[in-house]
């Protein structure tokens, strides 16, 4: 029987691909990295158990498609993972802010997802909004309560930073809690909270990271 999955990672240091087997007798173990530039197979590891471990440095490069081959004379299982590596940059602009609604005291700030490989990073990992005014150095507001709406194609995260200082120019960062640590998954977004004398005035910047 043969098995396909697809798993997107963020480049970091090294990872390991697990295979599992069974039967009698045990198996042979093989992992297979298949390019798609020359059409060419490359058995990366080979093992007689039922447990093969491959520790490597994963980056955007390895990016590609790997099989696991359970054989014994009896004969042979697949299972094939479409391994998505994504950098940091890529990460830095998961979300797509689309929306900044400012008050005199209060912002409600909307950031959209659209790409469905990246959107278990976000779905299943901790998002919280810090903000500073322009004149501020350090991160020191936290804000943990967003509101987080998905369906088949799209994650929409939003929510509203209240008592602010009208009139004030405020900066945005938008972050995940991943496994290996935490980043900016969206552009710092800029505005200005309103007053009688001032409009809207709206800001995207790129990214900065936390």
């Amino acid at each position: 029987m043969q098995e396909e999955f697809n798993v997107t990672l963020i480049e970091s240091g090294n990872r390991s691909i697990n295979c599992v087997g069974d039967g009698k007798p045990d198996p042979t173990l093989a992992l297979i990295k298949h390019s798609a530039e020359d059409e060419h197979n490359t058995t990366l590891y080979t093992v007689n158990s039922t447990h093969l471990r491959y520790n490597t440095s994963l980056g955007s490069q390895n990016s590609g498609q790997y099989t696991c081959v359970s054989s014994n004379r009896y004969g042979k299982d697949y299972r094939t993972i479409h391994l998505i590596i994504k950098t940091l940059e890529d990460i830095g602009n998961i979300m797509q802010w689309s929306s900044v609604t400012p008050t005199e005291t209060a912002v409600r700030l909307q950031w959209t997802l659209h790409d469905n490989t990246l959107m278990h990073l976000v779905d299943n990992s901790t998002c919280y909004v810090v903000y500073k005014t322009k004149g501020e150095t350090e991160w020191t507001n936290i804000i943990k309560e967003l509101n987080k709406t998905v369906t088949q194609t799209t994650l929409i995260l939003d929510l509203q930073l209240n008592n602010l200082r009208p009139h004030t120019q405020y900066e945005v960062q938008l972050i995940a809690q991943l496994p290996s640590a935490n980043y900016a998954i969206a552009p710092i977004v800029m505005f200005k909270t309103l007053s009688c004398k001032y409009g809207v005035s709206v800001r995207v910047y790129r990214l900065i990271d936390y």
